[in-house]
C-alpha cells in the first residue's frame, strides 16, 4: 500500500532582509535600552498563491519627540515568502500575523543582534516575542 506524501498547507519559500537603519549617535559605549520601546510591525499582500510578509521590529527612545537624534536606535524589516499548497485552516490574515510573523521574528532578532555586536556594542537581544497573543489582544482591542 502506498501512503501518499502529506503537504502542508503554505511552505516557507525564502527570508530576506529588505532594510535596515543602525543609529549609534556619537556614543562609544553601549546604550542603555531600559527606556526603550521595542515597536513590532506586520504586514502581509497576497500574489495569487503566495504570501508575502513583512515584519518590522524598531527600537527607540520612549516618548522621545526627535527619534532620529536619539543616542540609539535601529529599524529592521525582514520579507518572508510562503507559497499556499491545498488547504491551510488559518485565514491569510492569522497566517500573516502568528505564523509567519512567528517564523521571520528569529531572523530579525539575529539581525539585530549581529548589528550590535558588528558596531562594537554588547549584544542587544531583544525578547521573544508570543505572536498569537498580540494578535488576539489586537483584536480584542480593535473590537
Amino acid at each position: 500500500m502506498e501512503i501518499p506524501a502529506i503537504k502542508s498547507g503554505i511552505q516557507l519559500l525564502s527570508i530576506a532582509l529588505q532594510q535596515t537603519l543602525f543609529n549609534r549617535g556619537s556614543h562609544l559605549e553601549s546604550p542603555n535600552l531600559d527606556n526603550h520601546i521595542m515597536e513590532i510591525i506586520v504586514t502581509y499582500n497576497n500574489r495569487d498563491n503566495f504570501i508575502d510578509v513583512t515584519v518590522s521590529v524598531k527600537l527607540i527612545k520612549q516618548d522621545d519627540p526627535e527619534p532620529q537624534k536619539a543616542d540609539f536606535s535601529t529599524s529592521v524589516t525582514m520579507i518572508g515568502v510562503f507559497e499556499k499548497v491545498g488547504e491551510f485552516p488559518l485565514s491569510d490574515k492569522e497566517f500573516a500575523h502568528i505564523n509567519a510573523a512567528a517564523i521571520i521574528f528569529p531572523y530579525v532578532r539575529q539581525h539585530i543582534r549581529s548589528l550590535s555586536l558588528d558596531a562594537g556594542m554588547n549584544p542587544i537581544l531583544i525578547p521573544l516575542v508570543n505572536f498569537q497573543k498580540m494578535y488576539k489582544d489586537k483584536q480584542e482591542k480593535d473590537t
